[in-house]
């Protein structure tokens, strides 16, 4: 076994502690490496660590932040059904809290609704189609055919969902601003190059929406990026 320190590293404060956060990559002797995330207390000039936690095998590291109490690191992964010795092509933005010396994943807000109440007219019993997600790492993911990824949300706060060969059901929820999307899962490879798992991942971290016109803009969980819908093809 062999453990290597990276060059992505950061150092910040987290709830008034200062943090140092190094990725280090390990490997077993086989064709994967595998990166790990870990957290160090800074105090006096030395360090006392505090906690790890893995990020992966085998993706591309693109940068680590401390950053509005949160830990950030964006990486490149494989998208579902892509063979592992290809090259990563799926960009993430993953955010852990650090709290009592442990490193955990924020908790996702969910929106609030009444069934008796029905959705706004803006929403309610219409068709947005997927144009695009710009991710906070520079990067963004479009659909070749925007009619083959779509979602309708129903008067009855249910969901109709188009994800290239998927089609799949749902719930959403809205409270003011804040959205909650829960595809109905597990969904089937639609194929290497099919941006359905992109599609439906953005769906589920959507966490605030903004309507514009014709448009949608979604924030993701994290402050990872946007997802922007369409009622136009």
């Amino acid at each position: 076994t062999n453990i290597q320190v990276t060059d992505y590293f950061a150092s910040g404060t987290i709830n008034d502690q200062q943090i140092l956060a190094i990725i280090l990559a390990t490997t077993t002797g086989g064709s994967g490496r595998f990166y790990d995330l870990y957290l160090f207390n800074e105090d006096n000039n030395s360090l006392s660590y505090a906690d790890h936690t893995p990020l992966g095998d085998r993706i591309k590291i693109s940068w680590v932040a401390i950053t509005d109490n949160l830990v950030k690191v964006s990486l490149t992964s494989h998208r579902e059904g892509t063979a592992m010795s290809s090259k990563p092509n799926l960009p993430l933005v993953k955010s852990f809290i650090f709290a009592n010396r442990k490193l955990s994943a924020p908790k996702q807000p969910k929106a609030a609704t009444t069934k008796a109440t029905p959705p706004p007219a803006n929403l309610a019993g219409k068709i947005f189609y997927w144009q695009s997600s710009l991710y906070g790492n520079d990067t963004q993911e479009s659909p070749d055919v925007p009619a083959d990824y779509s979602i309708t949300f129903n008067p009855d706060w249910t969901l109709a969902i188009q994800s290239d060969c998927n089609k799949t059901s749902g719930l959403f929820g809205l409270k003011d601003s804040k959205i909650t999307i829960k595809p109905n899962l597990p969904l089937k490879s639609c194929g290497e190059h099919s941006l359905s798992p992109v599609f439906i991942r953005d769906l589920t971290d959507a966490v605030n929406v903004i309507f514009q016109k014709d448009n949608l803009y979604i924030d993701l969980i994290y402050d990872s990026g946007t997802l922007i819908l369409t009622t136009r093809l």
